[in-house]
């Protein structure tokens, strides 16, 4: 995964306050947020950790995830 084309589909329960989204936004590029399904693109295994971590820290459950 580390030729930056990697992309992360997570399923997250309820709404991503703005100031998390700003977050993602600022650490991992623009994420794409359509409803529950949050897509960020162009990310290595470190960067999807440290996603997930962000999200379960600001007190959103993933409820499902997909790296292609």
């Amino acid at each position: 995964m580390s030729d930056g084309g990697t992309r992360c589909r997570l399923v997250v329960d309820g709404p991503i306050a703005r100031s998390v989204l700003d977050a993602i936004t600022a650490r991992f590029g623009p994420v794409t947020l359509d409803d529950d399904l949050l897509i960020v693109e162009h990310v290595d295994h470190a960067a999807i950790r440290a996603l997930m971590i962000l999200l379960w820290d600001t007190g959103h459950e993933v409820r499902a995830m997909s790296v292609r």
